[in-house]
Formats: C-alpha cells, sequence, structure tokens
C-alpha cells in the first residue's frame, strides 16, 4: 500500500531547499568576491621590494642632485670672486701705472728743460767749479733759489752740479738732479738740505758733457768763460732712475 505525504508538506521541504540553495550560492558568490578584492589589492613580495629599492634609489638620486648643485655653487662663487679680485687688482694696477707714468713724464721732460737752459746759459756765478771739482748743486735756471715746473700736475725741480774744465774740448760736465717737491718743500726753497737730499737719492739722474769750442778752433784754448760758442756739443753720458 503505498503512502503520499500532505502536499503541503512536500512544499514546505522543497522551499527550505530552494533557500539553503540560495543562501550557499550567495556564500560562494560573497567569499569569491572577497577574493579577488584582496587579490588585487595584495603586492607580491619581490614586487614590494623593486618597488622599495626603486623608491630609495630616487631618494638617494636626489640627494646626489644636491650636494652636486651645492659643489657647482660653491666651485662657481669661487671662480667669480677671483675673477672679481683680478679684475680689482687690474684696475688698482693701471691707476698706479698712469700715476707712474705721469711722474716720469713730468720728470724727464723737467730734466729736458734743465738740460737745454744750461747747454746755451751757464749760470757762472752758481755753477762755476774749479780743479775739476763738481761744484754744490744748486738751481739749473732763473734766479733761483730752485729751479722748478709744473708738468702734468707734477711739480719737479732740478738741480745741478757742474765740473768746468776750459781749456778742453769737453768744457763742462753737468751732473742733473730731478726730484718732485712737496708743498713742504715748495715753501722752504732757501733750504740748501733740499738740493742736497735730491742730490744724494734722485728720481732721475742724467750726466751731460757740453763743448764750448767751435769744431774748427783757430785760437788756443781760453780760460774765460764762453759766450759765442756755449753747447756747441753735447753728450748724454748717462741718464739713469732711481740710481
Amino acid at each position: 500500500m503505498e503512502v503520499r505525504e500532505p502536499k503541503e508538506t512536500v512544499q514546505r521541504g522543497s522551499r527550505r531547499e530552494i533557500a539553503g540553495v540560495r543562501r550557499m550560492t550567495a556564500n560562494l558568490f560573497e567569499g569569491a568576491s572577497r577574493r579577488t578584492r584582496r587579490d588585487r589589492t595584495r603586492v607580491p613580495r619581490g614586487l614590494r621590494r623593486d618597488m622599495g629599492a626603486r623608491t630609495v634609489g630616487a631618494r638617494n638620486e636626489n640627494g646626489a642632485v644636491l650636494v652636486l648643485a651645492l659643489v657647482f655653487l660653491i666651485v662657481v662663487g669661487g671662480v667669480i670672486s677671483a675673477l672679481a679680485t683680478w679684475g680689482m687688482n687690474d684696475l688698482n694696477n693701471t691707476g698706479q701705472f698712469t700715476s707712474a707714468r705721469t711722474l716720469q713724464y713730468g720728470v724727464s721732460s723737467a730734466t729736458e728743460v734743465a738740460v737745454q737752459s744750461i747747454r746755451y746759459t751757464p749760470l757762472w756765478t752758481t755753477q762755476t767749479a774749479q780743479n775739476a771739482s763738481p761744484s754744490q748743486p744748486t738751481f739749473c735756471w732763473g734766479s733761483g733759489p730752485m729751479s722748478d715746473v709744473t708738468i702734468n700736475g707734477e711739480d719737479v725741480a732740478v738741480w745741478c752740479s757742474t765740473v768746468w774744465t776750459p781749456l778742453s774740448a769737453n768744457t763742462r760736465t753737468v751732473t742733473f738732479s730731478a726730484c718732485p717737491v712737496t708743498a713742504s718743500e715748495e715753501g722752504a726753497q732757501t733750504d740748501p738740505q733740499i738740493a742736497a737730499s735730491c742730490a744724494s737719492n734722485p728720481t732721475l739722474q742724467a750726466n751731460v758733457t757740453f763743448g764750448d769750442y767751435p769744431a774748427n778752433l783757430i785760437s788756443p784754448p781760453t780760460t774765460g768763460e764762453c759766450a759765442v760758442y756755449c753747447g756747441t756739443t753735447m753728450t748724454v753720458n748717462s741718464w739713469l732712475w732711481n740710481p
């Protein structure tokens, strides 16, 4: 005899099975979704090491670039400083050379003025020297007590010391001593120490020989002072700076 369950019981069992299947399916999908998200966010260890090494390398490179930049700035700064110092030294040297050249030109020009004056117009009363002994340094032109001239803003005095040998063709040998003149020396022209000091330590000293006889001498030499043939010949024996 066949026994049949009621339809209502069968339907209830089917519903429970369906619900269980649904829950199982939902759990399966949810677990798969979680695993997929974990897989997406998970980074392999080797890859993590590579990424860390790259980050450290980038940091190391940044530090090296900073060091190179500092070295570059220091080197460039040192070069610029050296060039600036060099340029300033050149400018200072240019000024000093210009000043020295101006003084040199003034002293040389004043000495040439003295040479030309003494050559044709000897100052016998102040420069007469006998027995081949040089006279004391004294003024070279004008009426004294100092023969000075201003050239390019430089005031220069020239002092003359003469050896006179009237019976010789080389009649006069004159030593010219030239020195710059200060304001105090200008105010104390009569002080004989000024001439002596310049003669002992001149800026420029020239030694020149003058012949006071004509080339075709007919009459015998005389012990008198020249009047017409003064400075007929001239020989520059020396021209020394700071002797």
